[in-house]
């Protein structure tokens, strides 16, 4: 089958949060967005049949999941990361992620309690630990030779010296920088948090994104004690764009926690899935994995573009080439510009809207992230309308 990812699917107008906000977030309207982790290509096919089926019927009432649900997310983990999960380790989060795991933190720590939380990070990963009323222990990554790589020595003593550490807040793959963590960092990482009694929580939304030459290795697949200290977190709405529909799925093996998660859920009654979301997430697992193959290499293409692009038109500067995700991280800091001065020129000038890097983490001004999940036309003019904004300075 042939997949179109060159076309450009117009979404202003619909409420999306990544085209019809950029007059209230950077006060101009026609800006092209390369910000919010969603993706500008349409859902496979079967998604959109499946849900359009579920519309003829006329009720929309309360759904529950059925039998083929647990089979989809159990069939999926086995065959694209090779993750034998029982049915019964499963449990859900309507909302998303981060609602799952603002739950968990209180769940599994008390307030004044250590979190750790390696940055530069997605922000919402930030925001949920001091939201919470716990201690948020930044765990800064370092570079060595364009890769992000834990730094264990500074995790250890960050961990001995924080106020009851409990729990680790893991991003794998890793937003936004992009690494694909190697199994000796994870064993290694593993091995630190069992010694401590740290539990983990590992956010793998971008799991299915994985450029050639590397694989994910779900955290909780390392060994068994990996797996009973740890939940993992994974969706099928960034895989499949279906962001809105919010879906996520946990994997807590230890029956004790999860049976606190799910009568938390109750309580809050979040318990059932957007009837439609249960239809699309059947159909992505279970009918959509060639159209993520060729995606894949779509975005491939897309970011050797950006890569070449960059080596010649704005070589100073420097991209951390993802080893998986859609997201690129940008270093502008040799242009001897603030992120506002470089968020200005984006803006003004080149017309562009990118995520400064100081979300990320105050530190990191000078960086931004941008998400080359869209049509290669598309893509091509925001990286023409970059270079010739920036020209000045380079």
């Amino acid at each position: 089958m042939e997949y179109d990812f060159d076309r450009i699917v117009e979404r202003r107008g619909t409420g999306s949060f990544k085209w019809d906000t950029n007059q209230e977030r950077f006060g101009r309207d026609d800006l092209i967005p390369f910000w919010v982790a969603d993706m500008d290509f349409a859902s496979p096919q079967p998604v959109t049949e499946a849900m359009k089926r579920r519309l003829e019927h006329p009720v929309y009432g309360y759904s529950a999941r059925d039998d083929d649900y647990f089979s989809a997310v159990t069939g999926w983990l086995s065959s694209r990361h090779n993750w034998q999960v029982k049915r019964e380790w499963l449990a859900f989060s309507p909302p998303g992620v981060i609602q799952a795991i603002h739950i968990l933190i209180n769940i599994l720590t008390r307030p004044g309690d250590s979190v750790v939380v390696q940055t530069p990070a997605y922000s919402p990963l930030l925001n949920v630990v001091t939201g919470n009323g716990r201690v948020l222990v930044k765990n800064s990554l370092k570079e060595s030779g364009g890769r992000y790589m834990i730094d264990f020595d500074d995790l250890e003593e960050k961990i001995d010296s924080a106020v009851s550490p409990s729990l680790l807040l893991f991003c794998s793959p890793h937003n936004p920088s992009g690494r694909v963590w190697d199994r000796e960092e994870l064993v290694r990482l593993s091995a630190i948090c069992s010694k401590r009694d740290i539990f983990v929580i590992s956010d793998e939304i971008h799991a299915d994104f994985v450029f050639p030459g590397k694989s994910h290795l779900p955290y909780g697949s390392l060994s068994d004690e990996a797996l009973q200290k740890s939940i993992t977190c994974i969706s099928a709405s960034k895989t499949f764009n279906i962001s809105g529909l919010q879906l996520a799925t946990l994997v807590i093996a230890d029956a004790e926690i999860r049976e606190r998660y799910e009568k938390a859920v109750d309580v809050a009654q979040l318990n059932l899935d957007n009837i439609f979301g249960e239809v699309a997430l059947k159909a992505a697992y279970t009918e959509c994995e060639e159209w993520l193959d060729h995606l894949l290499v779509y975005l491939k293409g897309n970011l050797d573009m950006l890569t070449a692009f960059i080596s010649e038109h704005l070589p100073a500067v420097k991209v951390n080439r993802p080893e998986g995700t859609y997201l690129v991280w940008l270093d502008f800091r040799a242009l001897g510009l603030s992120s506002a001065e470089i968020n200005r020129l984006l803006v003004e000038r080149a017309g562009v809207a990118l995520y400064e890097g100081r979300e990320f983490g105050e530190d990191r001004d000078g960086f931004f992230r941008m998400n080359i999940a869209c049509p290669r036309p598309l893509l091509k003019e925001g990286l023409t309308r970059i270079g010739e904004a920036l020209s000045g300075y380079l």
